[in-house]
């Protein structure tokens, strides 16, 4: 037997891109559903039996019904692929609710599933583990793949409805367990059979996803199960952080977190530039930096975590509302450590800045 296979997990579909601009919210929306096709159209082209669906499909219960009819559409449009469909704890059974005639290769796992190619058999459950799929054994004699959505855990204790025990689950003559929940690409050793992966989630929606993002390509080969990550998002999404101590002033200090995106960002990228440290004597020109890089990233968020180094003789002839609360505070009890944090903070507010 000879068999490609694909796990994926967390599309989230219809996610409301929270933090974006809406009109850039709109394009990444329409981009997770590009990203789908690409995978059909992916599977449909390398010759896949199978599309294993690990879970949050959708980022909710309450489902457009044009999304739903979208993505019926695209899994109808190839039919030498079978989609095997788990529920996850983001749409729960939501979008299945609506329609009885689903395509004839779109079939669902529910409470508990099993689907066979030969001596190669699919199983998944939606929701979590219980007791039930820790007593079951699997034959040794087939391949067994495992579906599942949740957290795993390391013990054997008290397992809670969104948690997968890993110790449960071993020596029960699983080769690859497939999971869906963490958004990163993660695998390990279950036992000395088999392998636990999540596939992460196709296409990262905010800075907390960085990195790459995909889904795992499984080939079955005799009782041989081999797997590897297929990067495929349309954009990468990136945290840069900028470190300001060295730079005697803005232009320097601009300049080097230019060129560290232009040398470190794949073009049209998603990148939050945390600019750290002490400044000394100059301002972070937000709207500047996300101006000189409109052209080169999709979307820059700038994050000012600084501190500037405050020095006493530049204010002494400052006879303005900042100047006068900076020497007020220097020549405070305040410890010395907190006045600079004082200080930020009060020319932020009498700025009218976001402390």
């Amino acid at each position: 037997v000879n068999m490609k296979i694909i796990h994926c997990a967390d599309f989230h579909l219809d996610s409301k891109m929270e933090g974006l601009p809406a009109e850039k919210a709109k394009i990444r929306r329409e981009e997770l559903f590009l990203n789908f096709e690409r995978v059909v159209e992916y599977a449909k082209e390398n010759s896949v039996t199978a599309v294993i669906i690990v879970g949050d499909l959708f980022d909710g219960q309450k489902i457009l019904l044009k999304s739903q009819k979208r993505i019926m559409h695209v899994v109808a449009k190839c039919p030498s692929v079978d989609f095997l469909y788990l529920s996850g704890n983001h749409e729960k059974d939501g979008f299945l609710d609506w329609q009885a005639d689903f395509p004839k290769n779109l079939k669902v796992f529910g409470n508990w599933g099993a689907f066979e190619y030969g001596k190669i058999k699919i199983y998944g459950k939606n929701g979590g583990a219980d007791l039930s799929v820790y007593q079951k054994n699997f034959n040794g004699e087939d391949v067994n793949i495992l579906a599942m959505h949740g957290q795993v855990v390391t013990h054997a204790g008290v397992i809670k409805e969104d948690e997968i025990s890993l110790p449960l689950l071993r020596n029960k003559g699983i080769d690859y367990l497939a999971l869906g929940h963490v958004h990163k690409a993660v695998e390990g050793r279950l036992d000395g059979r088999g392998v636990y992966a999540y596939s992460g989630c196709p296409e990262g929606r905010g800075f907390d996803e960085t990195g790459d993002k995909g889904f795992i390509e499984l080939t079955v080969n005799g009782k041989n199960v081999s797997y590897k990550f297929i990067p495929f998002a349309k954009r990468k999404i990136y945290e840069i952080e900028v470190p300001c101590d060295s730079f005697e002033n803005w232009f320097e200090c601009r300049d080097f977190a230019i060129n560290k995106v232009q040398n470190d960002v794949e073009i049209s990228g998603l990148v939050k530039l945390v600019f750290v440290g002490k400044r000394n004597g100059f301002e972070i020109d937000k709207i500047g930096v996300e101006k000189l890089l409109q052209d080169a990233c999709f979307y820059t968020k700038i994050v000012d975590k600084t501190d500037a180094c405050i020095n006493g003789a530049d204010f002494v002839s400052d006879f303005s509302p900042i100047g006068v609360f900076v020497k007020s505070v220097l020549e405070s009890d305040i410890e010395n450590l907190t006045k600079n944090r004082v200080i930020m903070c009060g020319i932020k507010a009498l700025k009218g800045e976001e402390i």
